[in-house]
């Protein structure tokens, strides 16, 4: 009512009502002139009032609506009924015109309203199907622009997988990108963690000074070092211009608009992606999101091929270390034939490396050394364990016989033994000086006063009963001083403590023996209950001496201990000599311990013999807990069964020389992925080690398994997307055409006043959205066939083929040969895809009369091809150059088929027509 009151209508139709109220008893408030003759039509004066209070009543229902032109009839009735009850002189009369008048003008009323109500409905419908198309325009609007950016995204996948070489995926990259974002700069810069510098790998668009003065800019400066500190984008409207700019060269350029994105690797910056322009434009956030997304797929590709080009260095590192190692390495097969043998182990034979390659481990074994080499391979390959290093002898070229130290380890490929490997050192002189010395020993140990060999012996009170003249001489403490005393220890060290006589006499368990000579004693190999030991004597001599000695209990005829007797032997020369050996040892096991891949050497029963630093690094286990394990204890279960497969055919004399994968565990628990390369090591033609070189790609194939589920991820969220936007067509956009023909046929039915040019109109109207309607379901079908869903892959494909008969006129054939049988959803959706494209791309370009499109099943793999008649076209040299063109469809139907682990392949020859076969193992 407010409303109302303060409108200028309601004020006039009261002045209205007030006025012909005044009129109507104007004879009864005395106004001159007033009188009831005089009227048209034969009507008298207050018939014409009555009349002209229809005025009000239909005003108020025309400005006011119905309810209120019935208010104003009310209150018309009102003012009338006293005069026709009380004044009038004919009250029948006047109440029969007073009522018509007010019925009159009630008709009146409903009738305009219903005039308004059916003029605001139409208003109604024209604006609701204004609104519907508009939404339907940006319907389709945003699945063109998101089918758009899926491809991009897609095919700059495809690209940055098919190379680890950097130079050819950067410029690739910038092409692309220049391309998509049709821009005229663009810039690619890495991060270096070392120094906190941005440098400049790729430049296209720019001078060729631009790179001398934009590299090196450090982290924070400028608009990349910005990016590179923040991690987040920046848009940049006047990069001339701008008060954070730091280098002045970069106003030689005149880029004006421009837009830095990072690059991210694992989360972190690993550098910087810009374009820009030299004129205005305004990035849109989809643009910015398009070219942050670019740039996570450039700097995991970076961060892939510089990790390559690591693992390139150190392989050519270790092969320089195999072949300049002191230590004789070689590796034989399972036959005995030697597959790779060092430099060193040429000296060692005397055979050169050409002529080693040749021969059969046999051609240096005698009998006895090769039955020690069949007892090695066997226990190797029983995973029984083999003391190693272990001695074994060989024939050199010359015919002399070399002693060696050998360390053998079973080679395992893909998880077969595949042969052995060795590493060996020619320890002839020491042996044979070992065994001269320990037949002295022998020989001296029967003499005691009248020995030239140093012997002391004592009772088993401790008490020195003998020290001879060469004990004197060694010691320099004389017979007088020791013999009937307790001071035995006096001639070797500085305060009173036992010798190991001593300990011998006092039977003391190995434990208290071990605590005074820790590392330094054994138990003696010729005589029971002795011990022998060497150490270093500081005091003796001029600068100490090192001794071996032997301590044994005597015993009396019954087998009591009675005292014992400890011989000595001045071995200081041969530890200065053994001191020279260890110190070349030691050049050529820092070599060996520095290589940066593992070596890890087994015997053939699994037992691992020696390993390098790298290996105790891979493994988290210390050198000398891996010599203590079987090589089966740090493998999974496949991989045991893998390495067992290589062993063995190295042994049955497989060629098997390609490197393979293992998973072992380290002793964290966790699993580390490596590349192993075995070589069995054999004497005398049969295997006695295996020999592996183990890399680990646990980052590698970690970082690839991370690409093949993010393109699985792109391909899903690209499939999800098209699934959601073909439920939104049909759920929503379709279902609110279909409303609004049924409104528009409802209101045409309806309205019989409608003239012929506004009936045509809403025909048209209602024509064009049947038009848009067909147009929705089509799309939405294309978008995803829900047939594929609900009855599977060949019903899709007949589907599609009558559609491109129907639709398009093309001449279509499915074929199917072998037995028919479901995949699961993800495969059949990637299978179908791939044929989808290819018959667009027949559809669009081949000016095709006719398709053939056949699907094979056999019990390995499935085989789908799609072939045209058309005009055919010159094919590049690698699927990947048609990116450079923006032909992006093959590159997409490449990468589906690789997530089903299969193969596309396609040929066409201009005016040929074309064939795209697709092979997958489903």
């Amino acid at each position: 009512m407010s409303r109302m009151a303060r409108s200028i209508h309601f004020w006039v139709i009261l002045a209205i009502l007030a006025l012909l109220a005044v009129l109507h008893y104007a004879d009864l408030l005395g106004i001159a002139g007033a009188s009831s003759s005089g009227a048209p039509f034969g009507l008298t004066r207050h018939a014409i009032d009555r009349i002209l209070f229809l005025l009000p009543m239909i005003y108020a229902a025309f400005v006011f609506r119905l309810g209120a032109g019935l208010v104003v009839c009310l209150i018309t009735l009102a003012i009338m009924l006293p005069r026709a009850l009380l004044v009038s002189p004919s009250p029948g009369d006047a109440l029969l015109e007073s009522f018509s008048a007010v019925v009159i003008g009630a008709l009146a009323c409903f009738w305009l309203n219903a005039r308004l109500m059916r003029k605001e409905e139409r208003q109604q419908a024209t604006a609701e199907l204004e609104t519907i198309q508009q939404d339907l325009q940006a319907h389709i609007r945003l699945a063109r622009s998101n089918e758009k950016r899926l491809a991009t995204i897609n095919a700059m996948s495809g690209m940055l997988s098919q190379s680890l070489e950097l130079g050819f995926v950067l410029r690739n990259a910038l092409d692309m990108v220049m391309e998509v974002m049709e821009v005229e700069v663009a810039t690619i810069f890495s991060l270096d963690d070392t120094t906190q510098e941005l440098r400049l790998m790729a430049a296209d668009g720019v001078s060729d000074q631009f790179g001398e003065y934009m590299d090196h800019i450090k982290v924070g400066e400028g608009f990349n070092g910005q990016v590179a500190l923040t991690g987040q984008p920046l848009i940049v409207e006047n990069a001339s211009y701008d008060p954070r700019l730091t280098r002045e060269y970069v106003r030689e350029e005149k880029i004006e608009a421009a837009c830095f994105v990072p690059l991210k690797a694992r989360g972190f910056v690993v550098g910087t992606l810009s374009v820009g322009n030299r004129r205005p434009r305004y990035f849109l956030p989809e643009e910015v999101e398009l070219l942050t997304a670019i740039g996570s797929q450039i700097g995991i590709t970076m961060e892939n091929a510089q990790l390559y080009q690591q693992q390139q260095r150190i392989a050519k590192q270790y092969r320089d270390i195999f072949d300049n190692a002191s230590d004789a390495i070689w590796v034989h097969n399972l036959e005995g034939d030697i597959l790779t043998a060092n430099e060193a182990a040429a000296v060692m034979t005397g055979y050169s490396t050409t002529e080693l390659s040749r021969m059969n481990v046999t051609d240096f074994l005698s009998e006895h050394a090769l039955y020690v080499a069949r007892d090695v391979r066997r226990r190797l390959l029983e995973r029984k364990p083999v003391e190693q290093p272990y001695e074994q002898r060989l024939l050199r070229k010359d015919g002399t016989e070399a002693i060696l130290k050998l360390s053998t380890a079973l080679v395992i490929q893909d998880g077969r033994p595949t042969g052995f490997q060795h590493i060996a050192r020619d320890v002839t002189e020491e042996k044979r000086a070992e065994e001269v010395l320990k037949e002295s020993e022998r020989e001296l140990s029967q003499i005691v006063d009248g020995s030239s060999v140093p012997i002391f012996v004592i009772n088993n009170e401790h008490t020195v009963t003998h020290w001879n003249k060469a004990c004197e001489s060694l010691t320099g403490v004389s017979t007088e001083e020791v013999v009937g005393t307790k001071r035995q220890w006096k001639a070797f060290y500085h305060e009173e403590r036992p010798v190991m006589a001593d300990l011998i006499v006092d039977k003391v368990p190995e434990e208290d023996i071990a605590r005074f000579y820790h590392g330094k004693y054994r138990s003696s190999t010729l005589i029971q209950e002795a011990y022998e030991a060497e150490d270093f004597f500081p005091h003796l001599g001029e600068g100490g001496k090192w001794l071996f000695f032997t301590a044994a209990p005597l015993r009396d005829q019954e087998g009591q201990v009675f005292g014992a007797i400890e011989t000595l032997q001045d071995m200081t020369g041969r530890k200065r000599v053994e001191q020279a050996l260890t110190e070349s040892e030691g050049r050529y096991r820092d070599l060996f311990d520095s290589a940066s891949e593992a070596i890890v050497i087994i015997d053939l029963e699994g037992n691992i013999v020696e390993v390098n630093r790298a290996a105790s690094d891979l493994t988290g286990y210390t050198i000398g807990e891996l010599t203590s394990m079987s090589l089966p204890r740090l493998l999974t279960a496949d991989s045991l069964e893998l390495a067992t497969e290589r062993q063995r055919s190295l042994l049955d004399n497989v060629a098997t020389s390609e490197r393979y994968e293992l998973r072992i565990y380290r002793k964290d628990g966790s699993q580390a992925i490596v590349e192993l390369a075995t070589r069995a090591i054999s004497h005398k033609g049969h295997p006695v080690a295996l020999y592996n070189i183990a890399r680990d790609v646990t980052e590698e194939r970690r970082m690839q398994d991370n690409l093949r589920f993010y393109l699985q991820e792109i391909t899903r969220a690209q499939e999800e997307e098209r699934k959601r936007i073909a439920r939104e067509l049909h759920d929503d956009t379709a279902q609110r055409l279909i409303a609004v023909s049924h409104l528009l046929e409802n209101f045409a039915s309806a309205s019989d006043n409608l003239s012929q040019q506004e009936t045509d109109l809403l025909e048209g109207v209602r024509e064009q959205v049947k038009n848009a309607l067909q147009g929705v379901r089509h799309f939405s079908r294309d978008l995803r066939p829900p047939m594929l869903d609900d009855l599977g892959l060949l019903p899709s494909l007949e589907w599609l083929t009558d559609d491109l008969q129907r639709q398009f006129g093309i001449e279509a054939e499915l074929k199917v040969v072998g037995e028919e049988r479901r995949f699961t959803p993800e495969a059949e959706l990637l299978f179908f895809r791939v044929i989808q494209e290819a018959v667009s791309n027949v559809r669009r370009h081949a000016r095709a009369s006719r398709v053939e499109i056949t699907i094979e099943y056999n019990e390995t793999k499935t085989r789908g091809s799609v072939k045209d008649n058309g005009k055919g076209f010159q094919l590049p040299e690698a699927l990947g150059e048609l990116s450079r063109d923006g032909k992006l469809g093959l590159l997409g139907m490449e990468e589906r088929a690789r997530l089903l682990g299969g193969t596309l392949s396609v040929e066409s020859w201009p005016g040929e027509g074309t064939s795209v076969t697709i092979e997958a193992p489903v």
